[in-house]
């Protein structure tokens, strides 16, 4: 209780005589030695080695609670000796005690890493309130990693993430396929491997163009260097400086140059293309009388519902048209990729980009 005076035994196990150091944290209460033990700054120690009685030599001393509720830790520190005046064959051992008064009092556990969890590397602490860096939870098993604990979810990492004892219980296991750049893209036709994630020598099965170059795999980063670093089947796309508008849109000469020409405008035409390169696509009276341009075809105007330019528009994102590669016809705006479309308008882009070509 607050206020009360305690008294503390320590005995020491083995050796003729022993000494102690005896000290409180926080540095509260006062203490008062006993027998053969004096007060220093800091706390008590023995004033000289006391004999030992039935080879257990015990030390008395008092401490008295402040007069406001908290908590304390006792530790005493102790040396026996065999009495030959020199260290061979003495021991050493130390004792812990944790007290509250004035309050009910909650064991806390040491967590270092911060994480909710303590572990077991210090000795649990009994307090009125938590203290800084202690939880009432315990069972981390690496209370310098704050991603493994018993609360976190079990990763496919190898180890154990929820402290339970298992490693990477309870994950997805699929098919990997040999690695031999150790990029994490592997290559069919090989070794294979089920596993709950990539490990070294094993990768995903979507057929790395470079097994043997760890910057060249699919989805890398494309780079103006004269290779496919993303295994898309097309060299320096989208790495090259490029110029001009719509079919005149042109890409650099080479990766060492910033040299670049746009081509020439034609005539504009209803085709899905920007054949005068102004940024517009099938802008302009394009069609007979009675007709308009939709998504690149001229249909009788009656046929078309809503603005017909509107239709125009949305049929430039769904008719993409031919790659901007140095030296090929150009993209349009829309950065369409490759010739695509359905029906009759996908064909008349075909028809369109032969006629360029030509």
């Amino acid at each position: 209780q607050p206020g009360q005076r305690v008294s503390l035994t320590v005995s020491v196990s083995s050796g003729s005589a022993a000494g102690l150091y005896f000290r409180t944290t926080p540095n509260v209460g006062t203490l008062a030695a006993g027998p053969s033990t004096k007060l220093v700054e800091g706390g008590i120690v023995h004033s000289a080695p006391k004999a030992a009685s039935g080879a257990t030599t015990t030390f008395t001393l008092d401490w008295t609670a402040p007069s406001s509720p908290g908590d304390v830790e006792l530790f005493a520190y102790a040396l026996a000796t065999n009495g030959d005046r020199n260290s061979t064959g003495d021991a050493y051992g130390s004792a812990y005690l944790s007290l509250v008064y004035g309050c009910t009092g909650k064991t806390y556990y040491a967590d270092y890493d911060l994480d909710g969890y303590g572990g077991m590397l210090a000795n649990p602490r009994l307090a009125c309130t938590a203290p800084e860096s202690y939880s009432d939870q315990k069972g981390d098993c690496d209370d310098y990693d704050p991603k493994l604990n018993p609360g976190a979810p079990e990763l496919c990492n190898g180890k154990d993430d929820n402290c339970n004892g298992t490693l990477d219980e309870n994950v997805v296991y699929s098919e990997y396929c040999e690695d031999k750049d150790n990029d994490g893209h592997g290559v069919r036709g090989g070794a294979t491997k089920n596993d709950c994630g990539p490990r070294a020598g094993f990768g995903l099965c979507d057929n790395d163009c470079d097994d043997t170059d760890p910057k060249v795999f699919p989805g890398a980063d494309e780079q103006c260097n004269y290779e496919d670093d993303n295994c898309n089947g097309r060299i320096d796309e989208n790495a090259r400086k490029t110029c001009g508008e719509g079919w005149c849109r042109r890409s650099s000469d080479s990766c060492t140059t910033n040299l670049c020409t746009p081509g020439e405008p034609v005539a504009e035409e209803c085709n899905g293309l920007d054949d005068d390169c102004d940024g517009i696509v099938d802008d302009g009276e394009l069609c007979p009388s009675k007709q308009v341009c939709n998504a690149g075809v001229c249909v009788p105007s009656g046929s078309v519902t809503g603005d017909a330019g509107a239709a125009r528009d949305a049929s430039v994102v769904r008719d993409a048209t031919v790659t901007a590669d140095a030296g090929s016809a150009p993209a349009t705006k829309s950065g369409g990729c490759g010739l695509a479309g359905s029906g009759q308008g996908g064909w008349l882009l075909l028809l369109a980009f032969l006629r360029r070509r030509r």
